[in-house]
């Protein structure tokens, strides 16, 4: 759980906001202990560098962890330059397919994960428009088809918005 929550939040999170999240009904100073005890064992998992503290402050250390939800939105946030080339859309659709395989921490039901998980499928569905645009754009008109169909292989959801589908 702690390991998803650090995912979840993306950056570097106030230890005891972490302690809160993860054992809301403990006390400060037993949450905080809890979370000294989970701590260790995670970093025995994982590895002591991949996880740092600073000034009360924890993250996972990204020259030390590859996460494929980071690099599925680092892809996200790339400008879009309406591109005309049908390979590099293809490229494009292939690499986040790759990386996107469902909904983020589809399991959990805490507040925390279910704000990342929603924003992350916004920007799937934001992601999906532009891209069957720009196939459309370049003559692709199966190629969103076939798009969705594996993209509803993933998430379902995402695939189903009826505005999505070809004409």
């Amino acid at each position: 759980a702690l390991l998803a929550l650090l995912i979840a939040k993306g950056g570097k999170t106030r230890v005891e906001r972490l302690a809160e999240q993860l054992w809301p009904h403990s006390e400060g100073d037993a949450a905080l202990s809890v979370f000294t005890t989970t701590l260790s064992r995670l970093r025995k998992l994982i590895g002591e560098e991949a996880i740092v503290i600073q000034s009360g402050r924890v993250s996972l250390d990204e020259r030390h962890c590859w996460l494929d939800v980071w690099a599925l939105e680092r892809w996200l946030g790339r400008p879009s330059r309406r591109e005309k080339s049908t390979a590099t859309l293809r490229q494009r659709e292939e690499e986040i397919l790759k990386l996107y395989r469902g909904p983020f921490l589809p399991d959990e039901r805490a507040a925390w994960a279910t704000g990342p998980r929603q924003r992350l499928r916004e920007r799937m569905a934001q992601w999906r428009q532009e891209l069957i645009g720009e196939l459309r754009a370049v003559g692709e008109a199966e190629t969103p088809s076939s798009f969705l169909e594996r993209l509803a292989g993933a998430d379902p959801v995402l695939a189903a918005d009826d505005q999505a589908r070809p004409v």
